[in-house]
């Protein structure tokens, strides 16, 4: 209590001394204070729209987790996501996404992905129960968006031998069956069904096409108002054939964790976690391989603006 009042007397003594144009700075606008010199910092991050630099320590276990494996992994990327307030769509853009580890040499990327989120005005199936008293209704949105993935690939090593993945072109069909329509559809959990095509080499095969249908589950959620803390999770299964006549599995799992720890100049500088695990057959993995994956390590993030002020604004009537 002590301690506050002295620093309470010295807030006041500094308030005098402020020469008038001093007192009249304008205060900051969202996302932004000013210190006792009147200079702007950012205190809110919107980690849905930046380019960000991650390096990491790529851990792999084996099925019977008798061995684990670290690589040192970088990785960069850019997100943007915009939300129309109108037509109620979210639209979600990633860019030149890549993470790549070496010794040995595994690499995964993307050169562009994009899904639009949307909420129903209607519910498209309106649901009444009468087996209370009291009839019930429930309604379902089904709030069904599309989405692409151009040039997602899969450099993958085993041994002294290697392939290439590369999905050419993937269109796809997303049910978010989980939203919070009052931020701007930035929480959401969808389902997702599509289909691609892709080309496939590597040292024991040759230039190969493939197709497959991919079945996924996708969640993203911000924790905290000033956007400092956001979890994601994501999980797909894809049954491919090869024009070669081969056929085979993939199969993935995973979660992660992000939290703001401070800013240098005004580039938030996080934490990442991520566990996960994965699923691989055909060339190279025959038997078929398992493995459990975590990802430890840091993010440098650039061009990031503040998290909306997603809180209702007063009426002016």
């Amino acid at each position: 209590m002590a301690l506050d009042a002295i620093q309470s007397v010295e807030r006041a003594k500094k308030e005098e001394k402020k020469t008038p144009a001093e007192r009249s700075v304008r205060p900051p606008r969202h996302g932004f204070e000013r210190d006792e010199r009147g200079r702007l910092y950012q205190t809110h991050f919107d980690l849905r729209r930046r380019a960000f630099y991650g390096v990491y320590d790529w851990i792999s276990a084996s099925r019977d987790l008798g061995s684990f494996e670290h690589r040192l992994a970088g990785e960069f990327g850019g997100v943007w996501e915009t939300y129309d307030d109108q037509d109620k769509h979210r639209h979600r853009h990633q860019f030149v996404q890549a993470r790549a580890g070496i010794n040995p040499t595994e690499v995964h990327g993307l050169l562009y992905g994009y899904d639009r989120g949307r909420a129903d005005a209607e519910p498209t199936f309106r649901l009444v129960e009468f087996l209370t008293p009291q009839a019930d209704r429930y309604d379902l949105f089904l709030n069904l968006g599309t989405g692409v993935r151009v040039g997602r690939m899969r450099y993958e090593p085993n041994q002294d031998n290697y392939q290439l993945l590369i999905d050419v072109f993937q269109g796809h069909l997303n049910w978010e069956f989980l939203q919070n329509r009052d931020q701007g559809l930035e929480d959401y959990l969808l389902l997702r069904v599509g289909a691609g095509v892709g080309v496939a080499l590597g040292s024991e095969r040759d230039f190969d096409l493939y197709a497959y249908p991919e079945v996924g589950l996708e969640g993203a959620w911000t924790i905290d108002e000033r956007g400092l803390t956001q979890m994601t999770m994501h999980a797909a299964y894809r049954h491919i054939w090869e024009d070669a006549g081969l056929e085979h599995d993939r199969a993935h799992a995973r979660v992660n964790v992000e939290r703001v720890l401070f800013s240098l100049n005004d580039m938030p500088v996080s934490a990442f976690a991520e566990v996960g695990v994965a699923y691989r057959s055909g060339p190279l993995f025959d038997a078929g391989a398992l493995n459990y994956q975590a990802t430890l390590g840091g993010r440098i993030s650039f061009l990031s603006p503040p998290r909306p002020d997603y809180a209702p604004q007063p009426s002016t009537d």
